[in-house]
């Protein structure tokens, strides 16, 4: 099942909402950075972030149209 939060450039994720697979690795979908020095994870733009536990999958879906 996924879960879903609103959250904007910069915002700290709580660990609760990282997906963890013990063999599958965590894949940072658009709009998502992983910062290596403090081994955190940050959305770079506004939108829903959607963790899919399945897939140990993480984004942040937004509105923007091209």
């Amino acid at each position: 099942m996924a879960s879903h939060t609103i959250v904007l450039p910069g915002d700290a994720i709580d660990d609760s909402q990282i997906p963890t697979h013990p063999k599958k690795p965590l894949r940072l979908g658009p709009g998502l950075r992983h910062d290596p020095t403090t081994n955190e994870i940050r959305p770079t733009v506004a939108g829903q972030l959607v963790s899919d536990r399945q897939k140990n999958a993480m984004r942040v879906e937004t509105s923007n149209g091209r």
